[in-house]
């Protein structure tokens, strides 16, 4: 029976043995596995680069057969590229360790492409054959040396004409955006000396407003009291008001009344002095001009979010 008794332990201990190796080799196999090199270095369709990459085949063909096409894919010419290259080609040359090392014409390519068009990285490294990661890097390292390079020279020989209130140097971006920030019409060029409400008047985009000629959509009713409101944009105190262009009304030391508007204000003690505009009434408006159409609609707004269209925060907001 002893002999039972210790034959049975022994086969109870090895078993126990057992399965703390194979609980062992379990994890020793899933940390090699873990640690394993990659199958390749440089992932074969990436080392195609050189045959089937825009700036090899693409960009190289369009700079030889149409330079309309190149310009509008890279937006600018083939010799304004040249010349970029010679401005900023030390400065982001990658210095070879490898035979198939990256040139100064992809990466500047690469990093023009995705400047022009929006494209997300992964597009680049699909379309130019450069890995995920060593183009995220190049692209931000160019457009560092691009901004650093070409803000010294810009406005080097332009005298006063670029020079803005500010006491710098610059051109004008005049831009309309839509409510996530994209931006929808813009306006580039403008000497930083103008401005901002001349070069609207003068711009295109300026133009279509006072033509009304920017396909907003038709007027819609915003409640039950305003009738229909036309589709506008903002602007600031820079621009004029239009029909289809709101802005604030101007003025320092403004009151707003957050109480029932059918209470005379000095019977009541919550009027609240503001800093920056609010209700006032729409023909003080300094030098800008307005249309009769233009104040209508501006009181409307005016009465609707005081009233029915009014917010919980939008007095905590005017305050700030």
């Amino acid at each position: 029976m002893e002999n039972e008794d210790i034959q049975w332990c022994n086969y109870v201990n090895q078993v126990h043995h057992r399965k703390v190796l194979l609980v062992y080799l379990a994890i020793l196999h899933k940390k090699n596995k873990s640690r394993s090199k990659p199958r390749w270095h440089v992932k074969p369709f990436l080392k195609e680069r050189r045959v089937h990459g825009h700036c090899h085949c693409l960009t190289s063909e369009l700079q030889l057969t149409n330079s309309e096409l190149y310009q509008n894919f890279v937006r600018m010419s083939a010799s304004t590229f040249e010349e970029l290259v010679c401005i900023v080609g030390l400065k982001i040359m990658r210095f070879p360790s490898r035979p198939d090392i990256l040139s100064v014409g992809e990466v500047l390519t690469a990093t023009l492409r995705y400047l022009a068009s929006g494209e997300s990285m992964m597009s680049i490294m699909y379309s130019f054959r450069i890995g995920k990661a060593t183009v995220s890097k190049l692209i931000f390292q160019c457009c560092e040396v691009l901004w650093d390079t070409l803000n010294t020279k810009a406005f080097a020989n332009s005298g006063s004409e670029n020079y803005n209130y500010k006491g710098s140097h610059s051109i004008i971006l005049l831009a309309m955006c839509d409510a996530s920030y994209n931006f929808t019409i813009v306006d580039i060029g403008a000497a930083g000396r103008c401005s901002d409400g001349g070069v609207f008047s003068n711009s295109g985009m300026g133009k279509g407003f006072m033509a009304n000629s920017l396909n907003f959509p038709t007027a819609k009713d915003i409640d039950s009291n305003s009738g229909p409101i036309p589709y506008y944009a903002l602007g600031d105190e820079a621009f004029p008001l239009l029909t289809n262009l709101m802005r604030p009304y101007p003025g320092r030391g403004v009151r707003y009344y957050s109480g029932p508007l059918d209470i005379e204000p000095d019977e009541d003690n919550r009027w609240a002095t503001l800093e920056m505009g609010a209700l006032r009434p729409v023909n003080q408006l300094g030098t800008n001009t307005y249309s009769a159409n233009a104040k209508i609609i501006r009181n409307k707004l005016k009465d609707h979010f005081s009233g029915e269209g009014a917010v919980a925060f939008q007095y905590e907001r005017l305050v700030k």
